[in-house]
């Protein structure tokens, strides 16, 4: 009787095995839904949350889920491909190049108002890959203070800030002064006596400086609490994620139990359909996904669930989705001075010691790279709006031999430095200063409406037009750059030692002021308010301070479209505590069995 052969190829055995495997094949086999499981799961209906997006809000909100009800049964939708599991400094240098145009992608247009204005032109576009933007960001994450969340409601603001120390764990977030590893040391860190140098050159400047509200060393999510033996990790959001996903399948394999948690990727949702109560149907790339009981949880920034709920709400307590908009302005400054006093040393020292003593330290020894990163946040003495500096100084006389510390280490992404500016600067400390300001959300000129295109996913207009009081901010904040880098980081304050870089020229341009159309970069970041959240004291709000859309019982919004305003503060880590402050609420509220109104 003949043998019988098995039907499926196995490691070679009995005939040669699969022949090309891609990315996609191996994340879906080990991470992601494959199209068998999404036919059964679009239509069970069988999820308590369904997650759309799968950046930093979805994180901390599946996190503070999980470890309020480990048991929560959760779909996270995100409509990009897999790209990589780090954010891309912790990548060969090589990976700079995946930054920008590259991977962005703009789901909407902008008006030609917008297009041919003076200096602001765009808003700069999302990242659709698994984690999002998390991979691409300068992971900046300040506290506002109660004033500088202006027009937010007090019960808010006080939930916020409850939530910072939480949020700060799960984003890893480590003042710069503290970056080092007991195995590193401080005395030898990269962020070491010249951060400390900076800091003590600036402290006095807020009394000095109307327009200066505090100094701050530098909130950096850098995950050096994350590893015990890495001192320096940009934080992104795609491989915890991962990392909870594959935890929770094998907590299910060992139990015999079906997976809470799972993830389906290239699944864009166009449209939300609703019964006239609550949303039932998600209309999406894959087809039709039944929500079941489940809450609808928009997690994929600001401008795509703005179109998402345009397009999908038939309710009147919805009309003011899009009738706000605010975003941050950029100023990108580059200065230099000589080493002159300010070089460097691996000697030990401590907080303790004075700017000279810090200076004599730095002196001593020549070619170790040293970094320093400072926020610089103030307002505008006129208008009373935001802005702030994120200045970055660099000592690097070996830029070749330090490219891989150096990628790594720069604290920011909108205004790095380039190779060709740290080559030509050996001797000099680089003072790179990425200016952000506030856009003034009552604007009526600014809005976001739903536009006349085919592509429910991308029929929107954006407008963006400056006015008096952006302009007022613009020039107060820029004059503030300039007076903070001439007036205390210059040796001795001599004004003559500074150079300042000229994007038109492409060199140092001796103590030439860079103008405003080279200095003032013509992309918006960080946008918001479109769909604001609001007390019972403001019933133009279309989300209530439950995070759930008025009118409408199972469809709740994380991020930056519920800022009341924006500021100029960096929002990542407010984004993350309101998302955990979501997941407390909903998993205190017992689930609506199927089929019950």
């Amino acid at each position: 009787m003949m043998a019988q052969l098995p039907t499926q190829s196995k490691n070679g055995y009995p005939t040669a095995g699969q022949q090309e495997v891609s990315v996609d094949d191996i994340m879906t086999k080990i991470y992601f839904m494959n199209e068998e499981q999404w036919k059964i799961d679009s239509v069970s209906g069988n999820f308590d949350y369904v997650v759309v997006g799968s950046s930093f809000c979805c994180l901390s909100f599946i996190q503070q889920m999980i470890g309020n009800k480990p048991d929560a049964k959760i779909l996270v939708m995100d409509r990009g491909a897999y790209f990589h599991p780090e954010h891309f400094q912790n990548l060969p240098p090589a990976y700079t190049f995946t930054v920008g145009g590259q991977a962005e992608t703009f789901h909407w247009r902008i008006t030609e108002d917008t297009h041919n204005g003076e200096y602001i032109k765009f808003q700069h576009g999302m990242n659709n890959y698994f984690g999002g933007r998390s991979s691409f960001w300068s992971a900046w994450c300040p506290e506002p203070k109660d004033d500088e969340m202006e027009g937010w409601p007090a019960e808010l603001k006080a939930k916020v800030h409850s939530y910072f120390p939480a949020a700060k764990g799960v984003l890893n977030v480590v003042p710069a002064n503290e970056i080092s590893s007991k195995e590193s040391g401080a005395d030898s860190h990269i962020f070491g006596a010249l951060q400390q140098l900076v800091y003590k050159k600036l402290k006095p400047v807020p009394e000095k400086i109307a327009t200066v509200s505090r100094i701050e060393y530098a909130p950096l999510a850098v995950g050096a609490k994350m590893y015990r033996y890495e001192d320096y990790n940009k934080f992104s959001a795609s491989g915890p994620i991962l990392n909870i996903l594959i935890q929770k399948n094998q907590e299910s394999k060992r139990n015999k139990t079906p997976q809470t948690l799972k993830v389906v990727m290239k699944c864009c949702v166009k449209k939300i359909v609703y019964d006239g109560r609550k949303a039932v149907i998600l209309d999406t790339s894959l087809g039709d996904f039944t929500l079941g009981s489940a809450k609808l949880i928009l997690a994929m920034g600001t401008l795509p669930p703005t179109t998402l709920m345009l397009n999908s709400s038939p309710f009147p307590e919805l009309a003011n989705i899009g009738a706000r908009f605010t975003s941050h302005f950029i100023s990108s400054i580059i200065a230099r001075v000589p080493v002159t006093s300010i070089t460097r040393k691996t000697n030990v020292f401590t907080a303790q010691k004075t700017e000279v003593e810090y200076t004599k330290v730095l002196q001593d020894n020549q070619g170790l790279l040293q970094m320093a990163a400072i926020y610089v946040p103030g307002k505008d003495t006129v208008t009373g709006a935001q802005f702030h500096i994120q200045l970055t100084a660099i000592i690097d006389d070996t830029p070749v031999e330090n490219i891989y510390d150096t990628m790594r280490h720069l604290p920011d992404v909108v205004a790095a430095p380039s190779f060709q500016q740290l080559v030509s600067s050996h001797g000099y400390v680089v003072f790179v200063c990425a200016c952000l300001g506030e856009l003034d959300h009552t604007n009526s000129k600014n809005w976001y409406k739903k536009d006349n295109g085919e592509d429910i996913t991308s029929n929107a207009v954006l407008q963006v037009v400056a006015n008096d009081q952006d302009n007022s901010c613009w020039n107060a904040m820029d004059d503030t750059t300039f007076q903070v880098l001439e007036d205390y980081l210059t040796p001795g304050g001599d004004k003559t030692q500074i150079e300042y870089w000229s994007p038109e020229l492409g060199n140092w341009n001796g103590v030439a002021r860079p103008t405003k159309k080279e200095r003032r970069v013509p992309g918006l970041v960080h946008e918001a308010s479109t769909m604001w959240i609001g007390g019972d004291d403001d019933p133009t709000a279309p989300v209530g301070l439950d995070y759930k859309f008025r009118g409408v019982e199972n469809v709740y919004l994380t991020g930056g479209s519920l800022w009341p305003t924006g500021g100029a503060w960096n929002p990542t880590c407010a984004m993350s505590a309101m998302a955990m402050d979501l997941a407390d609420q909903l998993s205190k509220l017992a689930p609506t069995p199927p089929g019950k109104k």
